[in-house]
């Protein structure tokens, strides 16, 4: 999870313009190469997890999060600019 919290940060400063369901995308794609599927609960054994589904299907606390890592990511970036 760390890894993929470094990943979402790391992509969102070097794609400012990009829609927040770019920074799903990465991820889904990320997952995928990893060998990961969607199941209807997170199992790190078996490689499966709920919200590996387009960013259309995510819940919407889901995308709220994910609009909420891209802004605080490029506000901490500016200010250290």
């Amino acid at each position: 999870m760390r890894q993929s919290s470094r990943d979402s940060v790391i992509f969102a400063i070097a794609n400012p313009d990009t829609p927040v369901s770019a920074q799903h995308d990465q991820w889904l794609e990320q997952k995928k190469k990893d060998g990961w599927v969607y199941g209807p609960v997170k199992d790190e054994a078996k490689k499966t997890h709920p919200m590996m589904v387009p960013f259309r299907d995510l819940p919407d606390y889901e995308k709220r999060k994910d609009a909420i890592v891209k802004a605080l990511s490029l506000a901490l970036t500016e200010k250290m600019s």
